[in-house]
């Protein structure tokens, strides 16, 4: 007859396998929703830097125009104060 002692080491060393196995899943669940959230913060940070990047060029056009208008205000001015 089989003493329960022999029974229980080997449902034991099951159920470790199993709980092995799943926490192996978890880890593999995490990692890859872990790279998910690096990829996110990766486009986020992309976006806010193209932003940046629009609003630079878009600043040095507006400069120069304003540039020039003041330009062209001086110059009336001038023309007008001949007259």
């Amino acid at each position: 007859m089989v003493e329960p002692a022999d029974m229980i080491l080997p449902v034991l060393q099951e159920m470790r396998a199993e709980t092995k196995d799943r926490f192996l899943a978890v880890d593999g669940r995490f990692d890859r929703i872990e790279t998910r959230l690096q990829k996110m913060d990766e486009a986020v940070l992309t976006f806010r830097h193209a932003l940046t990047g629009d609003s630079l060029p878009g600043k040095l056009v507006t400069g120069a125009f304003e540039a020039r208008i003041e330009r062209h205000e001086k110059k009336m001015r001038e023309f007008e104060g001949r007259s």
